[in-house]
């Protein structure tokens, strides 16, 4: 690796922008605070496409990249509205161990194709009434 360019921003009206380049890797970094906003860049100067950027704001914070992977031993994800998780390619949910999907309302399957299940011994029950077309 050479020489990296290092550079820090101060203005009174734009906050404050540290950016750190790398001509030989064709990577440039950004962290700018311009007393709102927080964004924190990271670019390859070659290619646009492959650039990922977190902004954080005091209500929200928002992640853009091309690949986003969380590796924890335990992960907890809760919200106090409405949860949406889209994929518009495959959606894949894996569990090697017990796999439940609980409700205390209604839970909905929908697929505009077909919708399979299997299993190694498959038990549907109902308390009130069992419906099929």
């Amino acid at each position: 690796m050479g020489d990296l360019v290092c550079t820090v921003e101060l203005n009174v009206t734009g906050g404050i922008t540290v950016t750190i380049d790398n001509p030989d890797g064709k990577i440039k970094q950004t962290m700018a605070f311009n007393g709102t906003t927080i964004i924190t860049t990271v670019a390859d100067t070659s290619d646009t496409t492959k650039t990922s950027t977190i902004t954080q704001k005091t209500d929200a914070v928002e992640i853009k990249c091309k690949n986003f992977k969380v590796e924890a031993e335990t992960i907890d994800c809760k919200s106090t509205k409405t949860t949406k998780h889209t994929s518009e390619d495959t959606f894949d949910i894996k569990a090697t161990k017990d796999c439940t999907v609980t409700g205390e309302a209604k839970i909905v399957l929908k697929a505009t194709g077909d919708l399979e299940g299997s299993g190694g011994n498959v038990k549907i029950k109902a308390v009130t009434e069992l419906k099929g077309d």
